[in-house]
C-alpha cells in the first residue's frame, strides 16, 4: 500500500467491496468516483478520505495512513468513553502487573485510571479502591489534591516536589497541544495554590521540552521514614492527549525500561 489509490483499493478488497459498492456506501452518485481515486486520476479532499474511511470501517490509524499519502493533517478522534476504553485496553497488558503506583490522565488533567497502590499512596484508607474508581474518575488532579476532603495534600508526599512535577507536566503538555482551552482551565485551578504559582513561574523560564519526563524526584514518607522515589511521565506517542505517570523507588531502573516498552508497544500501527 505505497500510494493513496493502492491503499484505498487494498482496504476495499479486504472488505470484499466492489468499486460500485464503495461508491454507494460513501453516498456518491458518480460510479466512477472510486475508480478515479484508486487510479490516481484525482486527488480526493480530506473530507472525501474521511468519508471513505467511514464507509470502509477503517480504524483511526488506517485513516491517518491514507491522509498522510495526500499530505493532509491526521485525524484525531474525540475523547469519548468508548475511545478511552480502547486506549486503556491497549495499555493494560503493559501496566496490569506493575508493582508501583501508576495513574493515567488526560491532557485536561482528568484522571481515567489509577491502580490500588496509587490509591493507597494518596488516599490511604479514607476511600476504598473500588469506591474511589466511581467517585473520583474523571476529576482533575487539581480538584483532588487541592481538596482537603480527599486528603491528597497529605504529609506522606513532599508537596513542593509534587507541585514541581505537575507544573512541568502541564508546561510540556501546553507545548504539545493545538487545542489548549481545557488545559488552560486546568492550569487556572492549580494557580489557586501559591507554591504552584512559584513553581510555574520558574519552569516558564526554561525551554526544555520532552515527550517523556524521566526520574523527577519525589520523597514519600513510609512508616516515619523518608524514602526517595522518582516519577516518570510518558505521553502516548500516537495520541499525546494521554499521559501515564508512575512512581518507582529512586534506585530502580524499572521506570525507564517500562517507558521504553510501553512506547514501543503503543507505537505499533
Amino acid at each position: 500500500m505505497g500510494t493513496l489509490g493502492a491503499s484505498i483499493r487494498a482496504f476495499r478488497k479486504r472488505k470484499n467491496m466492489s468499486q460500485l459498492d464503495l461508491t454507494l456506501a460513501a453516498g456518491w452518485e458518480n460510479p466512477s468516483s472510486v475508480s478515479r481515486i484508486e487510479s490516481g486520476e484525482i486527488k480526493p479532499t480530506r473530507e472525501t478520505i474521511l468519508k471513505l474511511g467511514e464507509a470502509l470501517d477503517l480504524n483511526i490509524d488506517e485513516i491517518n495512513k491514507i491522509l498522510k499519502f495526500s499530505n493532509y493533517k491526521e485525524s484525531i478522534p474525540e475523547i469519548s468513553e468508548e475511545y478511552i476504553k480502547e486506549i486503556l485496553k491497549k495499555i493494560m497488558p503493559n501496566i496490569r502487573n506493575i508493582n508501583y503506583p501508576i495513574a493515567i490522565q488526560l491532557y485536561s488533567g482528568a484522571l481515567i485510571y489509577w491502580n490500588e497502590l496509587a490509591n493507597i499512596l494518596f488516599l490511604g484508607d479514607q476511600i476504598s479502591y473500588e469506591r474511589s474508581q466511581k467517585l473520583l474518575k474523571g476529576q482533575t488532579l487539581a480538584s483532588l489534591m487541592l481538596n482537603s476532603k480527599y486528603g491528597f495534600k497529605n504529609k506522606l508526599v513532599n508537596w513542593s516536589q509534587l507541585l514541581e512535577i505537575i507544573a512541568k507536566n502541564i508546561y510540556v503538555t501546553f507545548r504539545l497541544m493545538d487545542d489548549t482551552k481545557k488545559l488552560e482551565e486546568n492550569l487556572q485551578n492549580w494557580m489557586r495554590d501559591d507554591l504552584f504559582v512559584k513553581k510555574w513561574n520558574q519552569i516558564n523560564k526554561t525551554d526544555t521540552v520532552q515527550h517523556i519526563m524521566y526520574n523527577l524526584p519525589l520523597d514519600i514518607k513510609i512508616k516515619d521514614k523518608i524514602v526517595e522515589f522518582k516519577v516518570t511521565s510518558s505521553f502516548l506517542y500516537y495520541d499525546n492527549r494521554f499521559c501515564i505517570h508512575q512512581i518507582v523507588p529512586a534506585d530502580s531502573s524499572d521506570s525507564i525500561e517500562f517507558s521504553k516498552n510501553i512506547i514501543k508497544a503503543l507505537s505499533k500501527k
